[in-house]
């Protein structure tokens, strides 16, 4: 990502009216669950957002329905994941059919064969809830910050400055300019944001795979399965029931489907449907959305520059097949909020928010690389079933950020950065990987009561999290000091100790008085953080990501310089 100093700004611009600065820190175009997702964590940073979206209601429909595992875990970080799962559904198995076959099942399979948690990853099952349903209680979440998106509000034009972006916006008919410290673009794959940028979007439009995608009340059909009729290499019509009862999301393609219908009445789609179904006992109603798809594989060559940045849809497109799309823009939005947040309070790094780019472009460009390659599968004659399985590394646990220019390696040469999406199975914890979580953890000191917590509860999405492995008070002390140099509400340390060594923790007395102490009744922390020493700390960082991994306590202030002005 290019400096300031090599971008074309202009110079500091006279704030001679309030009305023209705007109270909120950083603009956010699009209100899809990439911008809701940053404005929250914003938000839990102290930072003030303003979110707009030029359409005049939020979207209908459930595209981008797969929550996976790691989405989950953000969702956890921001206080959000309640909402979530007493909402969601889970997906049932799947049942392939001949085209005009009816009720006759070929074959069942598996799109999320079920996982059972570990201590390690506690949330291991993708989870289904509609873009409306999930972007409504982001909505819900942003409203207790005093935060509401203004629809109905466009971004015309943006241009920056050295000490913020100067933006002209448009609503009912009335312009107006302000100023925000920074501008990031979720506004989908027709971008405003990434074109005023000048930001190239590489890639291709597949002629094959023109989709027509919805949402239709359905009468006669069991919502405890996938049903899917035909393969992609002829005609494939897909029913999946919805959180809503009696609402089903459809999907029809293929290679030899009639094109005249992606542009069909409501009246020729039920007949159609019925037509490739079999089925004469299903009762068609209204349709609650339908829209065309045609796949474009498609990324920016950097995900921001100066002031502006761009992330979700914004900034790369693709096949849906993989379930990536709408994950990856989590992780985008994860990833750039905590950064942001210390770049606006003044106590970031020079190089913090260009690591943005150097982390999200790897992973991007990897996750193409596979949904392409499903994409392509589907359309394979015979991949009716084979093509559906959505396990392994698509549930973005493998993520990593092990080559990032920001997070430290003691011992280096040790560390295998090949594949920024999945490190592999055999692979030792390192840092850039994500953090797992253990059970069994019980407080030692304080009033935070008795009851066990898992280790994913202490993280934060507004703060650094230090778990120091030890088994004595003083080695305990040497890593917990040397934090304390950095702001208090941005650094947190936490002790994890084996019970063998509680009763010295529980007589430590004032040693770590503001320091929690937690004991790890399970041995799940030690065991999930490969702890074979007798110290080591293990550096969190608010996007739930290990920052670094040492066994010397002057080594954090090496991790640190990155982050920290």
């Amino acid at each position: 990502m290019q400096q300031m100093s090599q971008l074309k700004t202009q110079p500091s611009l006279p704030r001679s009216t309030d009305n023209d600065v705007s109270p909120a820190s950083v603009l956010i175009v699009g209100a899809g669950p990439a911008g809701l997702v940053l404005a929250l964590a914003l938000m839990k940073n102290g930072i003030s957002v303003h979110v707009i979206d030029k359409a005049g209601k939020p979207c209908l429909g459930q595209r981008g329905a797969a929550l996976m595992p790691r989405s989950l875990e953000v969702h956890e970080l921001l206080g959000t994941l309640d909402d979530i799962q007493s909402l969601s559904t889970v997906l049932g198995p799947g049942r392939a059919y001949a085209v005009g076959g009816g009720s006759k099942v070929l074959k069942g399979f598996e799109l999320f064969p079920y996982v059972e948690p570990t201590g390690a990853v506690s949330m291991p099952n993708p989870v289904i809830l509609g873009h409306d349903t999930h972007t409504s209680i982001l909505r819900e979440h942003l409203a207790r910050y005093g935060c509401h998106v203004e629809m109905s509000t466009e971004l015309l034009s943006l241009e920056q400055h050295a000490d913020g972006v100067r933006v002209c916006l448009s609503s009912e008919g009335r312009q107006m300019q302000t100023l925000f410290s920074y501008v990031v673009g979720t506004d989908g794959s027709r971008s405003t944001v990434r074109k005023q940028l000048g930001l190239s979007f590489l890639g291709e439009t597949r002629s094959q795979g023109d989709w027509v995608v919805g949402d239709v009340y359905i009468d006669g059909l069991d919502p405890k399965f996938f049903h899917v009729w035909g393969e992609a290499a002829s005609v494939m019509l897909v029913h999946r029931a919805t959180e809503r009862k009696g609402i089903f999301n459809f999907i029809l393609a293929g290679d030899t489907l009639d094109h005249a219908l992606l542009a069909s009445s409501q009246e020729d789609l039920i007949e159609y449907f019925q037509t490739t179904t079999g089925r004469t006992d299903l009762q068609y109603g209204k349709f609650i959305c339908v829209s065309h798809y045609k796949p474009n594989i498609r990324t920016v060559d950097e995900f921001g520059r100066g002031r502006v940045f761009v992330a979700g849809d914004a900034a790369h497109v693709h096949s849906p097949t993989g379930g990536q799309g709408m994950n990856s823009g989590i992780l985008d939005s994860i990833n750039l909020g905590w950064k942001l947040a210390l770049s606006v309070k003044g106590i970031a790094s020079k190089g913090l928010l260009e690591s943005y780019n150097a982390e999200r472009l790897p992973v991007i460009a990897t996750m193409l690389q596979i949904t392409t390659k499903i994409h392509g599968t589907m359309y394979k004659p015979g991949a009716q079933t084979a093509s559906w399985d959505r396990s392994g590394s698509l549930h973005q646990l493998g993520v990593n950020y092990r080559g990032s220019p920001i997070v430290y390696h003691e011992n280096p040469d040790k560390i295998d950065n090949a594949n920024p999406y999945n490190p592999g199975s055999a692979a030792v914890l390192s840092a850039g990987d994500r953090a797992p979580d253990a059970t069994g953890l019980q407080l030692l000191n304080g009033s935070g009561g008795s009851e066990l917590r898992r280790l994913h509860q202490m993280l934060n999405p507004s703060r650094h999290t230090i778990f120091i492995f030890t088994t004595t008070p003083s080695d305990a002390s040497a890593f917990a000091d040397p934090a304390l140099q950095y702001p208090s509400d941005a650094v947190r340390s936490v002790v994890i100790v084996p019970s063998a060594n509680a009763p010295k923790f529980r007589n430590a007395g004032s040693v770590l008085s503001d320091v929690a102490v937690m004991e790890d009744l399970e041995e799940s922390a030690s065991g999930n953080y490969n702890i074979t020493t007798a110290t080591k700390a293990v550096v969190v960082r608010p996007d739930g990501f290990i920052g670094s991994i040492v066994e010397e306590a002057g080594s954090l202030q090496l991790y640190f310089e990155c982050i920290f002005a």
